[in-house]
């Protein structure tokens, strides 16, 4: 592949065993291998889950190297140690260029992610959800489909239960693994994974919220000269 304008290219360095080929990132955020005659040759390779990641064994170790970090590692300075995390400016995952990156904290990054164009997006999508399954369910009835949903000796299928309270079957499995109606507890009902990531997130919205709303001090007034003479 080409090389870039402005392009450099930097050595990924390795703790203990070193790999038999020589691997190397660019500012651009591009992975390659730097070959015999010093010349950086580029890699292209598939995202997965989402970002640009290398499998690559050492001595029939699996061993797995993200693009991103390796290129925050050797083009950005950290100036705290408290900063572990990188995170992509623009919430773009495959733009992995140096200038797009930032290292940060880990709650700086949850800052981050939680604001992001797609987490903003999921977050509308669950309000309308939320808001449409309101209009069927209150409080009561969602412990009647609760107590369904959960009782060991269910007859009824998800289908059956949703077409009973004329709401659809994916609604059904959202109010079971926690996504809606969380707070509304039954019987036999365990601690989902979205249950307790719910929790986690109203417990960070808080600390948020106590961090922007910062109580006004009183100040007190000195006592006038006059009082302290008087107090002598």
């Amino acid at each position: 592949m080409a090389s870039l304008k402005n392009e450099k290219w930097k050595v990924i360095s390795f703790k203990g065993k070193k790999p038999s080929v020589t691997y190397a990132v660019s500012n651009k955020g591009r992975f390659g291998v730097k070959q015999a005659n010093g010349k950086y040759e580029a890699r292209s390779f598939k995202p997965q889950n989402g970002v640009y990641r290398y499998n690559f064994k050492i001595n029939g170790e699996q061993r797995t190297l993200f693009v991103y970090k390796e290129v925050a590692k050797a083009f950005l300075a950290n100036s705290s140690s408290k900063k572990t995390m990188v995170i992509h400016k623009d919430h773009n995952y495959l733009n992995d260029s140096a200038a797009n990156l930032k290292w940060v904290t880990p709650e700086e990054h949850r800052e981050h992610v939680t604001f992001s164009p797609n987490a903003v997006k999921s977050r509308k999508k669950r309000a309308f959800t939320k808001s449409h399954t309101s209009k069927v369910f209150n409080e009561k009835s969602i412990l009647a489909v609760k107590k369904l949903i959960w009782d060991p000796k269910r007859k009824l299928t998800f289908k059956q239960i949703a077409e009973k309270y004329g709401v659809s079957e994916m609604q059904i499995y959202r109010i079971k693994s926690g996504e809606l109606w969380f707070h509304v507890k039954v019987a036999n009902e365990p601690e989902t994974k979205k249950y307790l990531q719910n929790l986690a997130n109203i417990e960070y919205q808080n600390k948020l919220a106590k961090k922007t709303v910062k109580p006004v001090k009183s100040k007190k007034k000195s006592p006038s000269k006059s009082k302290r003479k008087g107090r002598k």
